[in-house]
């Protein structure tokens, strides 16, 4: 087994002619770290909740989810009319949802919740025994929508499309070092516009 600093000078030796002579492709603009398996053990611990069980196993457990999640099969879908099915503290499930609730390393979707008299910030969200439950900040009179409550759910597009640019890249990246170096993915974090890989 090659050790970390080996794989990196393989790695840096057999770059293509077009990355050795200054060729930057497309992309290039976008910061990716890649490390190592000996690197990427003290990732390890933040890719899984608390329980040892991934997202896209407690994505998984639940397939049949009472929420309509809108952003598995349009990613491109931005805003949608939707109806507060409950609301609490622990978070607010609407009956449809275009947030994305995270998952395969990707961050869950943030933005807004509305209705024509208020707006609540959406932090987050997550998949929870079937249900997409969105974090939301309280308004400033401390309220968060009412159950029946008929809102309008919209992300922030921005940040959820350099997410997919993100993902689309990484994709990208992993493809290369299995063809060029047989190395599979331990790891990897992404934000919008940058991300991290671990071989």
């Amino acid at each position: 087994m090659r050790s970390s600093a080996e794989c990196r000078n393989r790695l840096r030796s057999s770059k293509p002619a077009s990355v050795r002579s200054g060729h930057r492709p497309s992309w290039s603009w976008m910061p990716i770290s890649v490390a190592w398996t000996g690197e990427s053990r003290k990732y390890s611990a933040s890719s899984s909740s608390a329980s040892g069980r991934s997202s896209m196993g407690r994505m998984l457990a639940y397939p049949d989810a009472m929420t309509e999640n809108l952003a598995a099969t349009d990613a491109y879908a931005r805003t949608t009319s939707a109806t507060v099915v409950s609301s609490g503290p622990d978070g607010v499930v609407l009956d449809r949802t275009v947030f994305y609730p995270g998952g395969g390393g990707q961050p869950a979707d943030t933005g807004l919740l509305r209705t024509d008299a208020a707006a609540w910030t959406v932090t987050g969200a997550r998949k929870a025994e079937g249900e997409i439950v969105h974090a939301v900040e309280p308004a400033p009179d401390g309220s968060l929508p009412e159950p029946g409550a008929d809102v309008t759910a919209e992300i922030d597009w921005v940040r959820r499309h350099g997410l997919m640019r993100t993902h689309s890249a990484l994709h990208v990246l992993c493809g290369v070092i299995w063809r060029d170096h047989g190395a599979q993915v331990t790891g990897g974090n992404m934000e919008p516009l940058a991300g991290r890989m671990d071989f």
